[in-house]
């Protein structure tokens, strides 16, 4: 076999699984509710950060750099993000931990598949999306690879690399379309929320308080709704790509 291609089935079929809810909307949503369930008081302490920081004033979304309200959920919305992951992973793996290592190849994978994509985009903006697809599920799998103190970080960077373009090469439309789903689901409400928020901030600047922990809120909901879809895409490609390499060393 060739190198990296065992690295989509390194995965042990012992691992414990969280149950998926029930297939369609409704069950992401509930998988989104219990994934946000996971890290609840963290999210409430940074949604109350959010609300010390709205005592600062109004946003303006014509000078946000500059609003110290808007950079402060910024950072707590990036912020999140490192608990709402591991814990959609824990879908996949019930005993799934972020450690150092881990966290380092996640930012080394964001850093590669961001210039890969850049590149692309640079070029003709189409192999930008190519690349984005085919890599998309990078991230995911280096994150669950077992954690092999031998494995130097390139080594395991280029297996996640190739893993991903192993599951996606042949669910490349099917992929796509949910990666725009994904992306739709978050920014269409969130839009919606943040117009809310600023124009009743406009209206009424004390209501500010309160409607930036509320959007705060609301982005990490929605992630979580988001980052349970891609899981439990990554989890359909390892079982297709799992299902098509066992029928081939037979075949």
């Amino acid at each position: 076999m060739a190198v990296g291609m065992d690295f989509p089935l390194g995965v042990k079929p012992e691992l414990e699984r969280r149950p998926w809810r029930s297939e369609g909307i409704l069950g992401l949503l509930m998988d989104g509710t219990s994934i946000m369930r996971e890290r609840l008081p963290v999210y409430v302490l940074l949604a109350a950060i959010c609300a010390l920081a709205a005592l600062r004033g109004i946003p303006d979304l014509y000078r946000a750099t500059e609003n110290l309200a808007l950079r402060t959920v910024a950072i707590c919305a990036v912020a999140a993000v490192f608990f709402i992951l591991p814990s959609a992973l824990r879908k996949l793996d019930a005993h799934f931990r972020m450690t150092p290592k881990r966290i380092l190849a996640m930012l080394a994978t964001l850093a590669i598949i961001a210039a890969a994509t850049e590149f692309g985009f640079a070029a003709l903006i189409i192999p930008g999306i190519v690349l984005g697809v085919l890599l998309s599920q990078a991230l995911i799998a280096i994150l669950r690879a077992d954690e092999d103190e031998s494995k130097a970080l390139p080594q395991m960077l280029s297996e996640a690399m190739f893993g991903s373009f192993s599951m996606t090469k042949n669910h490349f439309l099917s992929t796509l379309g949910m990666i725009v789903v994904s992306l739709i689901f978050l920014f269409v409400p969130l839009s919606v929320v943040l117009l809310a928020t600023v124009l009743a901030a406009n209206s009424h600047p004390w209501t500010f308080l309160f409607t930036m922990p509320v959007f705060l809120l609301t982005f990490i909901y929605l992630e979580c709704v988001r980052y349970a879809l891609i899981v439990h895409w990554y989890e359909r490609l390892e079982r297709a790509h799992e299902s098509n390499t066992t029928a081939a060393a037979h075949s």
